[in-house]
């Protein structure tokens, strides 16, 4: 609910009060600049509508509600009988980090050091949960259920039963833990290389991290970022968004600054461990609501591609 709600927000912040009419008056300003035939135009404008009808959900809605949820009982079931011992397959996240914390300039084993550091730093465990969370890094309680499901399995849906089956397989299994000490270290990893920057100008940072900033119009923000203080936690200097939003500079929308920072922040962390979303899900199964036989059975047949 939480995540509906501020993606609806968002989704009026960016495409203003009337967004589907937006999304059709971007699509024909695309097409006239293209210039492209009529049947481009009308593969361009179904992947746009699929992408944002994802965005919206609207696959959830059920066509055949019983064949909707045999199917995905179906895949809840498959995945606590496949998944049992899933973590192993899940050591392959290390490679997206390592990947993904290289686009930083950082080391590339930053990230996976922080991570098995922290697997067996059982001292402060709960107070690094506590800070991750005031950080802005983790909501545990709120997504904890969907976000490694969905990784594998591609969906939540279902009678409630078999989401619960699903659920305590890979929580029993390690798949849970593994999944958010290789994102939270990831993000904690991030931070930390953040605040080491701070001081420098912005043509003297890395190529790396000046492109990773250009991309969320962060280049022009920089002499801003750097004047937020650190927040020190564990002998370490975190750059969170927390003392980016508490600055007090007149004229400067300085939570605007925080939210990009911190989008920046959660996007890397998708690409480090990454999680399916609305791309994938559009692209492998557009937005045919639920119950509807061909999606179902793509959905089965793919149910690990995700």
């Amino acid at each position: 609910y939480v995540e509906k709600m501020s993606m609806d927000i968002a989704e009026l912040r960016v495409l203003g009060p009337k967004p589907q009419q937006t999304i059709d008056n971007l699509v024909d300003k695309m097409i006239d600049l293209k210039g492209s035939d009529d049947s481009i135009k009308i593969v361009t404008r179904k992947k746009v509508q699929d992408y944002y009808d994802v965005y919206k959900r609207r696959q959830l809605l059920s066509e055949r509600e019983g064949f909707g949820n045999l199917m995905s009982a179906t895949r809840n079931t498959f995945t606590a009988v496949y998944l049992g011992s899933a973590v192993f397959s899940a050591i392959g996240d290390f490679n997206t980090s390592m990947a993904t914390m290289s686009r930083l300039g950082n080391s590339s084993t930053a990230g996976v050091k922080r991570h098995l550091k922290n697997i067996f730093q059982f001292v402060g465990a709960d107070e690094r949960k506590q800070f991750l969370f005031e950080s802005g890094v983790i909501l545990n309680n709120v997504i904890d259920f969907s976000q490694k499901k969905a990784k594998f399995a591609g969906e939540t849906a279902g009678p409630e039963w078999s989401q619960h089956l699903s659920d305590k397989v890979i929580r029993a299994s390690g798949l849970a833990a593994f999944t958010d000490g290789g994102r939270n270290a990831f993000a904690q990893e991030f931070m930390v290389f953040m605040a080491k920057q701070k001081g420098k100008k912005f043509n003297e940072l890395n190529k790396e991290l000046q492109d990773q900033l250009t991309l969320y119009g962060l280049d022009k923000d920089w002499d801003i970022i750097s004047q937020a203080d650190v927040y020190e936690f564990q002998g370490m200097n975190h750059l969170r968004y927390n003392e980016i939003d508490n600055l007090d500079i007149p004229g400067t929308d300085t939570e605007d600054i925080a939210t990009r920072y911190l989008q920046m922040m959660h996007n890397m962390q998708d690409d480090a461990i990454i999680v399916g979303g609305v791309k994938t899900t559009a692209e492998l199964f557009t937005a045919t609501p639920r119950g509807a036989i061909q999606t179902e059975l793509l959905k089965t047949a793919f149910m690990f591609k995700n």
